[in-house]
């Protein structure tokens, strides 16, 4: 329901235990934070954008869940999230995504066809922080629904990974060629 990555009530420190964690498995293993990519699908996409904001490190995060409210409507709280949380996801991003921070490569990849869109663009897109993050739109006749977003687009999820890690910036010009090899 999110408590892997979020404050819960019973967990109220969870996100800095979370961030942590993350530093600490870095350190034991000498991994440089230029070689680190936080990544995620779903709601592992709303913690890697989450802990990005909070860290500075670079993530791709595909069709992240940055509201609970279609969940909680056409599926009767199907995540389990009511009563869970010190404060409602919708809140929680707004707020990180208003906020200053360590900035980072972020690319967001999501599509129109899905039902997240109005979350993604609301919240993300239009945000002061979302300005500075990389959005793609995968349009693949494949997507009809949230679900469907990872698995038609998982050879530009690997090759945006494989970019950071080598230390090749995302740039403008890049960015327009994915986005146009993602319209089929």
């Amino acid at each position: 329901v999110g408590a892997f990555y979020t404050d819960t009530l019973a967990q109220p420190d969870n996100e800095a235990r979370v961030s942590a964690l993350i530093g600490k498995i870095m350190a034991d293993i000498g991994v440089d934070s230029r070689h680190t990519v936080l990544y995620g699908t779903s709601k592992g996409a709303s913690g890697a954008l989450l802990h990005s904001l909070r860290t500075g490190l670079k993530a791709v995060c595909v069709e992240p869940i940055l509201a609970d409210d279609y969940y909680v409507r056409r599926y009767r709280d199907s995540h389990f999230t009511e009563g869970m949380f010190p404060r409602d996801k919708r809140e929680l991003f707004a707020a990180r995504l208003a906020a200053d921070g360590p900035e980072a490569e972020r690319v967001v990849v999501y599509s129109s066809r899905s039902p997240q869109l109005p979350y993604i663009r609301d919240i993300a897109m239009d945000s002061p922080r979302g300005k500075r993050i990389a959005f793609i739109d995968v349009q693949s006749p494949a997507i009809t629904d949230h679900p469907d977003v990872a698995p038609a687009s998982l050879g530009l999820q690997v090759a945006l990974i494989n970019q950071m890690l080598c230390g090749i910036e995302v740039s403008g010009c890049q960015l327009d060629a994915l986005r146009a090899s993602n319209l089929a």
